[in-house]
C-alpha cells in the first residue's frame, strides 16, 4: 500500500491537496494532518518515470511545480530528501 493511500485511510475526513501523477512522491503528512508532504527528489523521479530526461524533469519541477505551490490554497509541503 502506498504512503498516500495509508494517509488517506488514516485521515478520511481531511481534504488534502494531491498533486496529479505524483502519488509515489508522498512521504508523509504535516504534524497537524492538514497537508501532505512530498519529496522533491521523488517528484523529479516521477517525472523521469513518466518519460522525461533527468534535466528536463528538474526544469519542469522548478518551473511548473515549485512555482505553482505558493498559489495553491492548503498546498502540500515540498522537501528535499536527498542532496546531490
Amino acid at each position: 500500500m502506498s504512503m498516500l493511500q495509508q494517509i488517506l485511510d488514516n485521515f478520511p475526513d481531511e481534504q488534502f491537496v494531491i498533486l496529479d501523477g505524483l502519488d509515489n512522491a508522498v512521504i508523509g503528512v504535516d504534524q497537524n494532518a492538514e497537508k501532505l508532504v512530498y519529496s522533491i527528489n521523488d517528484i523529479v523521479d516521477c517525472f523521469v518515470e513518466q518519460g522525461m530526461e533527468p534535466d528536463e524533469a528538474i526544469e519542469y519541477y522548478e518551473y511548473n511545480t515549485a512555482r505553482a505551490i505558493p498559489y495553491i490554497p492548503n498546498a502540500p509541503i515540498l522537501i528535499y530528501t536527498d542532496f546531490f
